[in-house]
């Protein structure tokens, strides 16, 4: 039977066209945690899925003998200051002469100056009322006493480097104890491209992986916690070839 048909027109209008691709969803940001020293796993504090604010503690290390080297090295200061008579580590503008051991060298000078200028007033007077002998003892002790407090100062000046270098090392021992505890970094600044909306980024990292488990023995470096922004998620993917044409910048994915 006949079939029946409508005649229109001829018009020129859009038809809406589209690709099917399939890529992967990826984070904005994504950091792995390796640990900083090396040591047991005694504490896990999130695993796969959960969240971490910046600066939250993710895995604990075997501190022990962390705190061991901090109490040495606590113990090291401790010592050189006693030595200068302080109880902690002067600026640079500290004064040497204030060391009691300086002080009593420089009191030692002062009783040997006073003794050799009233023996040689008595020595070289007109009526000589002591001996040569006497008048050598007199010059030696000032000379002796003169090197006496050079060397006070010297050593005070060399402890007080000594008590520098502990200290700095003291501060080491001190960061590798707190490098113990693996946290989550600071939240990256993050810069949409042009003529991307921005989007509102997360506050709190994912934790996409948890590498290690407790009791594993790790060394500086190994891998620990990996961490993702889960906003904003960019997607990749593929076009195929014979699509190339119909791709242009600034479509509406």
């Amino acid at each position: 039977p006949p079939v029946p048909v409508t005649l229109v027109p001829v018009q020129r209008r859009t038809v809406q066209r589209s690709v099917e691709v399939t890529g992967t969803l990826e984070p904005a940001e994504e950091v792995i945690i390796a640990a900083k020293v090396s040591g047991r796993i005694v504490e896990i504090d999130v695993d796969l899925g959960d969240s971490a604010a910046p600066g939250a503690v993710l895995v604990r290390i075997d501190p022990v003998d962390y705190e061991v080297e901090v109490a040495q090295a606590e113990s090291a200061v401790a010592e050189v200051l006693a030595r200068l008579g302080l109880s902690a580590l002067p600026d640079d503008s500290f004064d040497a002469d204030a060391v009691p051991t300086v002080r009593r060298a420089a009191l030692e000078l002062e009783n040997a100056q006073s003794r050799f200028r009233r023996a040689e007033t008595l020595y070289r007077g007109s009526n000589v009322a002591i001996s040569e002998q006497d008048y050598t003892d007199a010059r030696i002790a000032l000379e002796t006493a003169t090197s006496n407090l050079d060397v006070a100062r010297l050593e005070v000046r060399s402890l007080l480097a000594q008590a520098r270098s502990r200290t700095s090392a003291l501060d080491a021992a001190r960061r590798r104890l707190d490098d113990t505890r693996a946290v989550a970094p600071p939240l990256p600044t993050l810069t949409p491209a042009p003529g991307v909306p921005a989007v509102p980024a997360s506050d709190r990292y994912a934790v996409a992986e948890r590498l290690v488990s407790v009791g594993t023995f790790v060394r500086e470096g190994d891998p620990l916690v990996r961490l993702v922004l889960p906003s904003p998620l960019r997607f990749r993917a593929a076009v195929p070839e014979r699509f190339a044409s119909a791709i242009r910048p600034g479509q509406p994915a």
